[in-house]
């Protein structure tokens, strides 16, 4: 999906239901759960933190997952996450989010490749079909549920994704992998890494994939979409820690659609081939120096620039990000963080019929600063963190985003910790100033003319706010046996709703009826819930992993009026209240491996999706070191089924198709 088609779905598509640095090279696939609970991620705090010490609901997604998975993009690897709502859109599209608010958007989850925000403030989130990435180069995944505005500022609301990719030190060698199936008709990825000195290491890559529509719908017509991935890393380490790294990356997407487009005239909807691209490339510069025996000063800068086209218009943006990190011990106990950021994004949007923004090219800035302080209140066994990001964006001004957290050992094998926390979404440059035709009534007794449904952006929309309350326990058991539970209540403010003003009289470009939708902050809420999961070995050839989310929503009106908000169902409705997820991993005669990764989700409401319940399996063969053959069956138990609903022109659901694949790899 563009990002043009997702600026429709931003303002409408509720609104028309009624109408780091790598660390050293780990075999994850021989750590047990105890180890694995001990694995470091930095999302939540910065720094590098066992999942077992984190106050906070994080899990982390290891290069072995995604491995056994056979996962082929990088949302289908995210889906692996316990309390993720993961969901297909239609052949190229996934709507993600943590705890509700699920959307094709993704808008309340802060997405990050590397340290680099890849959060789109045109649309106002992640446009997931673009984010080619070299999944065998993924170090890990770390998933944060519930909000981390008091690091990394706004959009880190629901939660934090950060893909963290190996160090060029650990892909040295040759690797070739290929893949043909039904819907994947070809998966080609190549890597070659060289040990440059003792201290440096390169490694350059590249993947093309071809894919098929995955059974996606009419009112967005699909023939399949293609990707292009190059790219190079440089790493250098110093003797005494830190270094240097250096990425650089190219990427294409093309999009085989057409689309169905609203007219003011007979018959007031016509097909429109629509092929879409989109291209970009991206830098990375990371330095990274230590500052006496415990202090660490971290400098990180990277530019973007995408280009893209659609039916409905076309964008050319640049974004650079600066962001500087120190890590201090100014006194016994006391663990201090902080830093400066800087994110400047400039683009130029040529609008359509269909799609109008009212500035053409437009600059916006981030800019702020944050400060976090870990006391050690009894060493090893309670600590308490506070800290606060103090960020200035071009929309809304100043965001203020405390946080306050607790983490109690009362013994080694038992954590327990608690959290309260504020964040903010700011508004997207869609949200702002957009005019989107986006349905055309045909003429009724009542109304003689067309009537125009057009979703209307205001300059004057305000921040979204968060204030979250969470609380959490983990408990390991030996190396075989582990639980990890989250339970969160998170209290919404100036949420984005969508009011109905009085339809009038219009004469451009025909005479015809008008009906706006205008964008404003009218809507409150309340979220609660919990995650709950299980990790349990029995043998060392079986593993399993199971996690229940259980999610409740309650929205309302600041001010209602006489004509209900529109995007209120949708916004309750569009995630399920209960989500199932359970993997089981077999590996015997140290050759073969039989990966079971099943899926209960509830239904959706608003609108109407039914409840499913689905399966991936994948068989694998590794006759040696060198060479592995598998079979891949995805979403096997249903010929097609929906899974959300994202079509701003109407209710018809994209349903997506069990498919096959077959991949051979070969690594020296």
């Amino acid at each position: 999906m563009s990002e043009f088609r997702r600026a429709a779905v931003i303002l409408t598509s509720s609104a028309l239901w009624v109408g780091t640095v790598s660390g050293h090279d780990v075999d994850f696939a021989s750590l047990t759960l105890e180890e694995l609970a001990d694995i470091q991620i930095s999302s939540l705090g910065r720094k590098r933190t066992a999942v077992f010490s984190t106050p906070g609901a994080a899990s982390i997604i290891t290069s072995e997952d995604i491995r056994q998975s056979g996962a082929t993009d990088l949302a289908t690897a995210i889906r692996l996450a316990p309390g993720l709502q993961v969901a297909r859109t239609g052949s190229s599209g996934y709507a993600i989010s943590a705890r509700g608010f699920n959307d094709a958007t993704s808008s309340k989850l802060l997405v990050l490749m590397d340290g680099r925000s890849i959060y789109s403030q045109l649309t106002g989130g992640v446009q997931w079909a673009y984010q080619t990435v070299m999944l065998p180069d993924v170090a890990r995944i770390e998933v944060l549920r519930g909000p981390a505005a008091s690091l990394w500022g706004t959009n880190a609301v629901n939660g934090v994704i950060n893909v963290v990719s190996k160090s060029a030190h650990e892909t040295l060698g040759s690797f070739v992998t290929v893949a043909h199936g039904d819907e994947l008709r070809a998966d080609v990825a190549v890597r070659q890494g060289v040990r440059l000195n003792p201290s440096s290491a390169l490694r350059v890559y590249g993947s093309y994939q071809n894919n098929g529509n995955y059974g996606a719908g009419r009112a967005m017509e699909s023939h399949g979409w293609e990707t292009q991935l190059v790219g190079a890393r440089y790493d250098w380490e110093r003797r005494n820690g830190g270094g240097f790294t250096l990425i650089g990356e190219y990427r294409e997407a093309d999009f085989r659609a057409g689309n169905f487009l609203p007219s003011l005239l007979p018959p007031y909807i016509s097909y429109y081939p629509d092929p879409t691209w989109n291209r970009g490339a991206n830098v990375i510069g990371r330095w990274v120096m230590p500052i006496g025996q415990e202090s660490e000063l971290r400098v990180q800068g990277s530019f973007e620039r995408q280009s893209s086209r659609h039916s409905l218009g076309s964008e050319v943006r640049n974004v650079g990000d600066f962001d500087l990190q120190l890590t201090s011990h100014p006194l016994p106990r006391h663990d201090l963080l902080a830093g400066f950021t800087y994110r400047r994004i400039s683009d130029d949007i040529e609008s359509s019929p269909w799609l109008r923004y009212g500035v053409a090219s437009a600059s916006t800035q981030f800019y702020g600063a944050f400060i976090q302080d870990e006391i050690s209140l009894i060493p090893q066994q309670l600590s308490f963190t506070i800290g606060a990001k103090f960020e200035r964006n071009s929309y809304t001004g100043w965001e203020p985003q405390p946080s306050a957290r607790i983490l109690w050992h009362p013994s080694k094998n038992n954590s327990l910790w608690a959290g309260v926390s504020r964040a903010a979404r700011i508004p997207s440059r869609s949200e702002h100033g957009v005019e989107l035709l986006a349905l055309v009534v045909p003429p009724t007794p009542e109304f003689p003319l067309p009537t125009a449904v057009t979703a209307v952006g205001s300059s004057s929309l305000d921040s979204e706010h968060l204030i979250s309350y969470e609380v959490g326990h983990r408990f390991k058991w030996g190396s075989q046996f582990s639980i990890d539970t989250a339970l969160f209540y998170n209290d919404y403010n100036d949420l984005r709703g969508i009011r109905p003003e009085s339809v009038y009289l219009h004469g451009n470009p025909v005479p015809h009826f008008r009906y706006d939708l205008v964008a404003i902050n009218n809507l409150h809420g309340r979220t609660y819930g919990g995650e709950v999961t299980v990790r349990w070995e029995p043998v060392s050839f079986w593993k399993v992993d199971g996690s229940v989310a259980s999610l409740r929503t309650h929205l309302g009106e600041d001010r209602p009026g006489l004509t209900p908000d529109v995007s209120l169902a949708a916004l309750e409705g569009n995630s399920p209240r209960e989500e199932y997820k359970l993997r089981s991993r077999f590996t015997w005669a140290k050759a073969w491996e039989l990966d079971i990764i099943g899926r209960s989700v509830g239904r959706l409401p608003a609108p109407n999706v039914p409840a499913y319940t689905n399966a991936d399996v994948r068989l694998a063969w590794s006759p040696n070191a060198h060479w592995t053959f598998e079979l891949v069956g995805r979403d096997i138990l249903d010929s097609q089924h929906p899974e959300i609903s994202t079509n701003f022109l109407g209710t018809e659901l994209q349903e997506v198709s069990r498919n096959f694949y077959a991949r051979v790899t070969f690594r020296y």
